[in-house]
């Protein structure tokens, strides 16, 4: 899931000396498709947040579980520099 986020994202952090961590609630469907995204802790830096929640959005659908399972509720922790 992590990977498929990263690949979505579009975000020019290079002046950005810390590593800014935002956490967001994220809400699935059965097929994996993202039915809602909530932030629950903001990195300090708006731009950052916004760029990592479209980037959930566009990653739609997440990938499942091998067992081919979906959680229908996932938090979804980002480090600018991971």
């Amino acid at each position: 899931i992590r990977a498929k986020i990263k690949s979505s994202l579009n975000f020019g952090g290079d002046a950005i000396n810390s590593n800014p961590k935002v956490v967001f609630k994220v809400d699935l469907l059965p097929s994996g498709e993202v039915l809602n995204v909530k932030l629950l802790k903001s990195s300090g830096v708006p731009a950052f947040d916004e760029a990592v929640e479209k980037a959930i959005n566009k990653a739609s659908p997440l990938p499942k579980k091998k067992d081919g399972s979906v959680d229908r509720e996932i938090e979804v922790t980002y480090n600018l520099k991971e």
